[in-house]
């Protein structure tokens, strides 16, 4: 081996300790032969070209001590190493660093990556070439060529202005071709004005395309003209036209033609007597024609037109006036219905469908129940957006009276079944009146009476009137409260409550088991001033602040009578599923001639409220008043009665 040769000292060498194995794995033995050209090292000792041999040791042992190559000059120098064992001969190249010791791995590179000069094996320049283009599969910067495939560009190409049809644009050329598109004469598909006429290829043959004039004239031509609202005469058909003539079906003008002309109808022969006032043929199957109907057209006697039924007078509507606001409000109806009257006493109508529903005090109004067209004033508690409907607040009970007139007339409530009409305020402003039932369930609503018969203030306005058949529900739960406190001054009594009382302004209310028994009675509602205080319109003298026990009482009775001479026949309280509950039966206020026969209930205990504070009774009369004198008969209820300074004959009562 020859000598590694140095000017001024021995330069330092880098131990390659490691095992060589076999393909197999197994440790190899045999020979390395390392040879090397001329360099000088990275520290400037220059080294002779020169070569060695190293046996492998047991196991495959390689230790051997080498100059560094690494950076060395020339540039790319390697040490080259050649392994004879018993698997053969193989070739590799190392390019050896200064970190000692080391192993093959670390040192072993591959030739070519130095000077353009220097050797390499096939095998470097494979793996260079190996991600290289074949010339034919690349773009060249000259000449015709085809590309295949799309491309996509990071930056927009540059391209010159095209010449042929299909050469590549630029923006510049783009911009400059449709600069003036749709600047010229072009009408738009979302909408454009023309300045001279359009010609069609021909009439229109489907519903929504253009028309020619020609088409409309065409059509135009066989139709009537119409000269000041109207089709001239010589226009509707042949001949010449006066007052006296008539068209006929032939089109032409005529004689005007009489009943007497028409013999049949739909070829069925008519009598030829001639009908009298309000009578309609009506067809004879014993004489094989119409005839004129005996007794009037429709059918009914006046008697028979006289009863109304209730059902018949239900109405709603939908007016569109604002009630947004609350306060006096005036609604328009287009037709009002028959028996809505802006003129009738007392009268309720009801507001739902928007807002919080409440019944109405109608105070005027030009509607007279005939079907024309008039307005109702009322005041609103609440506020109802559009979309709101005014009502009958009694099922049309009260309309069918209104309707039928007074005195004297019937009205008919059909049969209901379990579903019953719902009631918000039914008052009988009318005298003579019979009110039918049988059948009919009233759903109670109201927090007075769900029947009022008569004017509360005067029972000599109102007389004999006759309630029937009705099967009265309570709907609603409103307890009584306890009393701490009572005074009177200049008859406004003023009540306070032991807890929160529910009552409001326009309420009825009953006051019972005072100490001072001059406060008995039933009074409307004054003003609330606290939750636990409120006003009547009372009567008598003053009384100061007083400590007091006793109830007062929302009226939520079935019926209060204030009308004289009245009769109620037949009348049944129902029970409800929940807590509602009747605080009174009936209510009577002066009538002197008042009759109850047949009263019955349905379930007594979920019917009339009954706790420490107030026990329902059925009948109360609260007085002070002429003394009025009435008969209970036939009683089939399980309750109690209060009289208070009136009278009441009971007989015939079978209580059970």
């Amino acid at each position: 081996m020859a000598a590694v040769i140095s000017a001024a000292s021995t330069p330092a060498t880098t131990r390659i300790s490691d095992v060589v194995y076999r393909a197999d794995g197994a440790p190899a033995s045999g020979t390395v032969l390392i040879s090397w050209p001329a360099f000088t090292t990275l520290d400037s000792n220059p080294v002779a070209a020169g070569s060695r041999t190293v046996v492998l040791g047991p196991q495959g042992a390689l230790s051997v001590d080498l100059v560094p190559n690494l950076g060395a000059i020339p540039a790319g120098t390697l040490y080259r190493v050649v392994y004879q064992t018993e698997s053969g001969v193989t070739t590799e190249y190392w390019s050896v660093g200064t970190s000692s010791p080391t192993i093959i791995a670390a040192v072993r590179t591959t030739p070519g990556s130095g000077t353009a000069s220097a050797l390499v094996s096939r095998q470097y320049v494979d793996t260079v070439v190996a991600g290289k283009a074949n010339d034919t599969a690349v773009v060249h910067n000259n000449g015709n060529e085809t590309i295949t495939g799309s491309k996509q560009f990071s930056a927009p190409p540059t391209v010159p202005t095209p010449l042929l049809a299909t050469d590549a644009a630029n923006k510049a050329y783009v911009d400059s071709a449709v600069g003036n598109v749709g600047g010229g004469s072009y009408v738009s598909k979302a909408g454009d004005n023309m300045t001279g006429p359009l010609t069609l290829s021909g009439d229109p043959t489907a519903p929504g395309q253009a028309t020619t004039r020609q088409y409309v004239d065409t059509g135009l031509a066989a139709k009537a003209d119409r000269v000041a609202g109207r089709v001239p005469p010589s226009e509707l058909g042949s001949g010449s036209a006066d007052a006296t003539k008539c068209l006929k079906g032939d089109q032409s003008w005529g004689a005007c033609g009489t009943s007497s002309d028409a013999i049949s109808l739909r070829g069925i022969p008519l009598d030829t007597t001639a009908p009298g006032d309000g009578q309609v043929p009506t067809y004879d199957a014993a004489g094989g024609m119409y005839r004129p109907r005996a007794g009037g057209g429709s059918g009914l006697t006046a008697g028979m037109q006289a009863v109304k039924y209730a059902t018949d007078f239900a109405w709603t509507a939908t007016p569109s006036d604002d009630l947004s606001t609350a306060g006096a409000k005036t609604v328009n109806l287009a037709a009002c219905p028959s028996g809505v009257k802006g003129s009738a006493s007392e009268y309720d109508i009801r507001i739902a469908g928007s807002g919080t529903p409440e019944t109405v005090r109608v105070t005027g109004g030009t509607c007279s129940g005939t079907g024309a067209a008039g307005t109702l004033q009322f005041t609103t508690a609440n506020t109802h957006a559009a979309g709101y409907t005014v009502a009958s607040a009694s099922a049309g009970i009260r309309e069918a009276i209104e309707a039928a007139g007074t005195p004297n007339a019937k009205i008919v409530v059909p049969p209901s079944g379990t579903t019953g009409y719902d009631i918000y305020s039914l008052i009988i402003r009318s005298s003579r009146v019979e009110l039918s039932g049988y059948g009919a369930q009233l759903n109670c609503y109201t927090r007075g009476a769900c029947i009022v018969n008569g004017d509360r203030l005067s029972s000599l306005i109102n007389r004999r009137n006759y309630i029937r058949g009705f099967r009265l529900r309570p709907m609603l739960n409103i307890p009584s409260v306890g009393l701490t406190q009572v005074a009177r001054s200049s008859n406004v009594s003023t009540i306070t409550t032991s807890a929160s009382h529910p009552f409001t302004v326009g309420d009825y209310v009953v006051i019972l088991w005072t100490t001072d028994k001059s406060f008995y009675g039933l009074y409307q509602v004054r003003s609330v001033p606290t939750s636990t205080t409120f006003t009547l319109d009372g009567f008598g003298s003053n009384v100061p602040s007083t400590a007091s026990t006793g109830s007062a009482n929302l009226e939520l009775a079935g019926i209060e009578d204030n009308a004289n001479e009245s009769t109620i026949d037949d009348v049944e309280f129902l029970a409800n599923t929940g807590l509602e509950r009747f605080n009174f039966g009936f209510v009577f206020d002066n009538d002197q001639g008042a009759e109850v026969h047949n009263p019955g209930n349905n379930g007594s205990g979920n019917i009339f409220r009954c706790d420490a504070i107030h026990c329902a009774p059925i009948i109360y009369s609260p007085g002070p008043f002429t003394l009025s004198a009435g008969q209970l008969g036939g009683a089939a209820i399980a309750t109690t009665g209060v009289w208070q300074w009136n009278s009441v004959a009971v007989g015939e009562c079978s209580d059970h």
